[in-house]
């Protein structure tokens, strides 16, 4: 699979787009496994489901002559795992939680101007000024939702503020990941990583799984709870780390100005939240913004 993305342009962005439709219909589930779960451990049980079933995958894919991973090596992976996969899960799930899925999509949607800013800090990109226009565009779309006059829809400032911690620690793990993109294939390093995440959760698991009443999640929610598990989380980290091997760090990323518009829509009818005023201005800005500065 490795092999053929890299081959043939179409085919990685095919896989790409796959990925963006996967993750815009992850804000839906994480309304839906709230609703019965708590943040923390909803966010703990995916990453574990997760870090299973990638680790299947990984060992009946990986041949009988599997690359060695040094041992500080997988540490790294591990670590930066915590970060691109624990923190992003449990701020994204806690935050969808006291959120609207328009306006956790639309923080979610700065993921790319957030890496420009980081890889340019560390040396991977160059700033331009029409990258710091899009920023300062995307920034104002930030305000409008903020200042806004309407807040339905379940939409608050600490939610977006939640969301946007997950964008931070995505984009972080974005950058970190090119930077020790060659130390081993991308299957080993994204296998490590949902490992080190699990691994994380589980003494916060062992508190609080004894506590929950089980009996009142709903089939739903546990549907829910398997598709991001292993549809928006194995399957895209999957594809957005192999993509991370052939293109740069904020053109992978760019493709998350498209979740908003798939999410948003979704919402609607499966959610009932309104699309305000607010909500296509501050959208419109953010959206924008995030194009400028990629393609600058």
């Amino acid at each position: 699979m490795t092999a053929a993305l890299k081959r043939t342009s179409p085919g990685l962005y095919a896989a790409m787009a796959l990925m963006t439709l996967l993750w815009s219909m992850n804000y839906y589930a994480a309304k839906v496994l709230t609703a019965d779960l708590p943040a923390f451990p909803a966010a703990g049980l995916r990453s574990v489901l997760g870090a299973t079933f990638i680790s299947l995958y990984y060992f009946a894919t990986r041949g009988p002559a599997p690359e060695p991973v040094l041992f500080r090596d997988g540490l790294r992976f591990m670590a930066l795992g915590v970060v691109g996969v624990g923190f992003n899960q449990y701020f994204f799930v806690e935050g969808m939680s006291r959120t609207s899925v328009p306006h956790g999509a639309l923080f979610i949607a700065l993921t790319p101007a957030l890496v420009l800013v980081l890889a340019t800090i560390v040396g991977q990109e160059r700033i331009t000024r029409l990258k710091i226009a899009g920023l300062v565009l995307a920034t104002s779309g930030i305000a409008c939702l903020q200042i806004g006059a309407d807040r339905s829809g379940g939409s608050s400032i600490f939610g977006d503020a939640i969301v946007f911690c997950a964008s931070i620690s995505f984009a972080t793990y974005t950058v970190l990941s090119k930077r020790l993109a060659g130390r081993a294939h991308g299957m080993s390093v994204v296998t490590y990583g949902f490992i080190g995440s699990a691994l994380a959760f589980v003494p916060g698991l062992a508190w609080t799984l004894p506590r929950i009443n089980y009996a009142s999640i709903g089939n739903r929610s546990w549907l829910a709870l398997l598709y991001m598990s292993i549809a928006s989380s194995v399957i895209c980290y999957v594809v957005y780390y192999r993509a991370l091997e052939s293109l740069p760090a904020s053109r992978v990323s760019a493709l998350s100005y498209l979740q908003p518009l798939v999410a948003i829509t979704t919402a609607i009818p499966l959610l009932g939240e309104p699309i305000t005023k607010t909500i296509i201005a501050g959208g419109t800005l953010i959206l924008t913004g995030v194009l400028l500065a990629e393609r600058g």
